[in-house]
């Protein structure tokens, strides 16, 4: 992948995702658990599913490290027609036949939008742990070094706080990946395409659904399915074993109107071309 310059606004959900999803005049419907109105409101894909400096690191000096950013805007441009041709594919009935690269590309975009969502995050490690953490660090450092006092106060700021926690983050995102990926590799690619009149999928801020029977949960059992909604008309995930492909059809809405409120159901934020669709997944969880 070849190096660019980071972008100060990161999607954790990317722009070339989005783009696939808009209405005729390249707008976005969307709705923010966040927002006291509750309104479903339209927008463009660059100021959605966005947030500053994502996944960049700061280091007690106050340089920066740019590599993560640069990193995952260099697999978003690699996967973007990678995602074109699996979609073009699945639109004429047929599979994509990905070569052994695109695949891996593929399944890394697919990991990592698994992964490095902030919904995701705040479901593992809450704000509150991550306080109790530094609490507890500084309480053990004040133990062991009682005559350093002075120097563990002046770490122990908001500022610094939040700086470690940011640089935590952005250090578990590029680490840790090789067990998954392979158990991922080993159930090939899903591709699934909408046959039911007027029905569409949304896109997500935790847009990778795992949907799961009691107590089968493996990434090797073949009841175990990973979705990752790429148009309003196709989702990819697992497929039925290493090196394979297959391609089924939705025609259930049924079916579709479960795969999309298992999707809003663990996201902030929610969209889709469709503003009667927003609004009618629009409601507490």
């Amino acid at each position: 992948m070849r190096n660019r310059p980071a972008p100060k606004r990161h999607h954790a959900v990317p722009e070339m995702l989005q783009k696939r999803f808009v209405d005729g005049e390249g707008c976005l419907h969307a709705f923010d658990r966040r927002r006291a109105d509750g309104a479903v409101f339209r927008t463009r894909p660059a100021n959605l599913f966005v947030h500053g400096h994502l996944y960049r690191r700061t280091e007690a000096d106050g340089a920066t490290d740019t590599v993560a950013e640069a990193w995952f805007s260099d697999l978003e441009s690699a996967t973007d027609p990678i995602i074109e041709k699996i979609v073009t594919a699945a639109r004429q009935g047929r599979k994509p036949a990905l070569t052994p690269v695109e695949f891996e590309t593929w399944l890394m975009f697919f990991f990592m939008q698994w992964k490095r969502v902030p919904d995701l995050h705040l479901t593992t490690v809450t704000d509150a742990e991550v306080e109790e953490t530094f609490d507890e660090l500084i309480a053990e450092l004040r133990q062991k070094h009682p005559h350093r006092a002075a120097e563990i106060d002046k770490v122990n700021t908001p500022q610094n706080r939040r700086r470690m926690a940011q640089n935590a983050r952005v250090d578990a995102l590029l680490r840790g990946g090789d067990e998954p990926l392979t158990l991922l590799r080993l159930r090939g690619l899903g591709v699934a395409k909408v046959t039911a009149r007027g029905k569409s999928f949304v896109v997500s801020s935790r847009p990778v659904v795992k949907l799961t029977h009691p107590g089968r949960t493996h990434l090797l059992d073949p009841s175990c399915e990973m979705w990752l909604a790429v148009a309003p008309d196709v989702i990819v995930g697992l497929g039925p074993g290493p090196g394979e492909e297959k391609l089924v059809g939705i025609g259930d809405p049924a079916v579709i109107r479960d795969y999309n409120e298992a999707c809003v159901n663990q996201s902030t934020v929610f969209a889709s071309a469709s503003a009667p669709l927003v609004r009618s997944l629009a409601k507490p969880r």
